[in-house]
């Protein structure tokens, strides 16, 4: 049956090729995406950027709190706030336009993949993609890196082949530094970074030699990528002077030479991630990351160095983020399907095994996790010295059903392994897919709420019932995004620290949700009281002072 229906797809015109495709994408990516609140930090703090965009009309100011915000640029906030125009201010509406990223994301694999090799290959890039765990899960969050990483993509492929073209028209170097210039403006210069740091290993490492583009050239990638990026930077800087770009750049030195918002990792953290988080192209890229044949236009080779230098670049970085390391997913995938499709032509691939066994040891962990955490017993041993997880997930009512979809992964696992055992590589990639789909939204169904709503879902109730009240609104013992994005805090109540709640006593009630760890702060102001607790958060009310 899987046979027929590729067979099927290969023998379609392209036009229906790239609808079937659009639409596989969307059967993934979109189902739940407005079933579980938004994360705190990144999600909520990235949604609240648009939603006040939407209060303000300035739509040139990111800010949080109404005040400056220098940590990013506005283009991915310009996305949501359109997305939220058209489907209200939502977890659905904050998260979809990655969904639209998704598709196209697997669109432009299939195109590439085609051109390097054909259209099985392009098919096995999609399906490598889309059925890992990691870069399938990030097209269903509200975070800027799927749209960064593809910008950043697609400009370094399209330079590729520029540079191996013979002739080209003049805008196509144009076009690439317009594209790279939107990655700028969506997370960075960092997109630029990259970009050179790519073509400096790929010429000086591999080939042992400075190759340079022609300087005209060089000018209409440059003019490109100041074209986009200054359409919002100039006109920042005109109107509230430098000071984004200076604090933007103290900010990226931070991450660079210092821990930001305790995110210090060991140096090893990225190859951790990546390894389990991108199974099983981590695994099936094994063969080919260090070495592989020649393809055309050298790609296999360009997308060597382009693993590596966002590896290494990312593991110097002092702060470490598990997205931080994301836009090796385009490589590494390209890598594991390069492998399979050896397989495809006869070659002997021995890492299947190691695929099966670390697919059995990671689909355990879905299948025993409702298993273990039911028993109260097991979380007061592992959290013995964490009241907020052990009171959280004492909290969490889990069923044995909760398994089922572990055990569909398992499933899928092991299916995939027979097949490819048979030779019946597209088969075994397809559904090995699907069980990864079924299993990764089974679980944003009713696994991931039970968890989120445990660790945030208290806080965010709390905030989300004084929504639209004349209220002081602070939080205790953890920093959030959350209490701006769902109480929508309009901006006559906006720019105080929290901590300064604890000191001012002013005309209006003042709510603080607390952790645990600052319970004893608490007892040295006993004029909040508190009046509700749920899970490991507390809520303190300190009333308005009386006239």
């Amino acid at each position: 049956m899987n046979a027929i229906l590729l067979n099927k797809f290969f023998e379609a015109d392209w036009k229906l090729q790239y609808i079937l495709l659009a639409l596989f994408g969307a059967a993934l990516f979109l189902p739940f995406i407005g079933h579980v609140h938004l994360f705190d930090w990144d999600e909520a703090n990235f949604a609240e950027i648009a939603r006040e965009m939407l209060v303000t009309g300035e739509y040139f100011k990111v800010q949080i709190d109404y005040q400056p915000f220098y940590e990013k640029p506005p283009l991915f906030a310009w996305i949501q706030a359109i997305s939220f125009k058209v489907f209200g201010i939502n977890e659905f509406a904050a998260r979809f336009p990655n969904v639209v990223v998704g598709i196209l994301c697997l669109m432009t694999l299939y195109f590439v993949g085609s051109r390097i090799k054909n259209n099985k290959f392009g098919l096995i890039w999609v399906l490598c993609y889309s059925g890992s765990l990691l870069p399938f899960f990030f097209f269903k969050t509200g975070l800027i890196d799927p749209i960064f990483n593809l910008l950043i993509f697609i400009s370094i492929v399209y330079l590729i082949h520029l540079i191996n073209q013979a002739q080209n028209v003049w805008y196509q170097y144009l076009l690439v530094g317009m594209i790279n210039g939107a990655a700028i403006l969506a997370k960075g210069p960092v997109a630029l970074l990259i970009l050179m740091l790519v073509g400096f290993s790929y010429w000086v490492l591999i080939h042992r030699q400075l190759k340079f583009i022609a300087f005209k050239n060089i000018i209409l990638f440059g003019l490109g990528v100041l074209l986009i990026s200054s359409l919002w930077f100039i006109p920042e800087t005109i109107i509230r002077g430098p000071a984004f770009i200076s604090e933007f750049i103290s900010y990226m030195i931070g991450l660079l030479s210092r821990d930001i918002a305790s995110h210090a990792q060991p140096f090893y953290y990225h190859v951790v991630v990546i390894f389990i988080g991108c199974f099983p192209i981590s695994v099936f890229a094994l063969k080919n990351i260090i070495k592989t044949q020649n393809e055309k236009y050298d790609f296999n080779r360009w997308m060597i160095c382009l693993f590596w230098v966002v590896l290494i670049l990312f593991s110097i970085v002092k702060t470490k983020i598990i997205n931080y390391s994301s836009l090796t997913y385009y490589p590494l995938s390209y890598l594991a399907a390069y492998t399979l499709y050896q397989y495809l032509e006869g070659s002997k691939i021995k890492i299947k095994y190691v695929f099966l066994i670390l697919g059995i040891i990671l689909s355990c962990a879905p299948i025993l996790f409702p298993i273990l955490f039911s028993d109260q017993d097991f979380i007061q041993s592992i959290f013995n010295n964490d009241r907020f997880s052990r009171e959280a997930f004492s909290s969490i009512q889990f069923s044995y059903w909760n398994s089922i979809s572990g055990l569909i992964w398992f499933a899928g696992i092991t299916i995939t392994f027979i097949l490819f055992n048979r030779h019946k590589i597209f088969s075994g990639l397809l559904i090995y897919t699907l069980s990864v789909g079924i299993f990764l939204n089974a679980s944003l169904y009713w696994v991931i709420p039970k968890i989120e709503n445990a660790l945030q879902g208290p806080s965010i109730s709390y905030f989300q019932k004084l929504k639209d009240k004349d209220v002081f609104l602070g939080t205790l013992g953890f920093k959030s995004y959350a209490k701006y994005f769902y109480s929508e805090r309009p901006k006559k109540l906006s720019g105080y620290a929290d901590k300064e709640l604890l000191k001012e006593y002013d005309d209006k009630d003042c709510y603080l949700v607390v952790k645990p760890r600052k319970l004893e702060l608490m007892k040295q102001h006993p004029e909040f009281k508190l009046i509700d607790q749920k899970g490991g958060f507390h809520l303190f009310l300190r009333p308005k002072k009386q006239q």
